[in-house]
């Protein structure tokens, strides 16, 4: 039914979305045989874009450290590792609040009747 009506876009209150169409027309011309073939090209057309996302994506992480090494003379890890917050706050603590913190890691759990 779709592929006889090329200028239908809702069926049943439902878009007719592109690869419905692909598939529909494919069926409508060559059958069964047709269809099948449609949706393996369409499969293979989407993996492709996927792929072409995720190289774009890495080339674009590539340029960024590029940039970012050039800025600075360091790789994103070691200013990272430079700038550690947790490291930051733990050379902040006092033995005692270290210990505190520790037994409180290790100690059981409490419950409401403990307070």
């Amino acid at each position: 039914m779709i592929h006889s009506l090329p200028t239908l876009t809702y069926l049943d209150e439902r878009p007719v979305f592109e690869e419905e169409r692909r598939f529909s027309e494919a069926f409508g011309v060559g059958g069964k045989e047709a269809e099948k073939e449609e949706r393996k090209l369409w499969d293979e057309e989407r993996k492709e874009k996927q792929m072409q996302y995720l190289r774009d994506f890495d080339n674009m992480v590539s340029k960024s450290r590029a940039k970012h090494r050039k800025e600075t003379g360091k790789e994103i890890e070691e200013c990272e590792r430079e700038s550690d917050p947790l490291k930051e706050v733990d050379a902040r603590l006092t033995p005692d609040q270290k210990q505190k913190i520790h037994d409180l890691a290790h100690s059981r759990t409490t419950t409401t009747e403990d307070y």
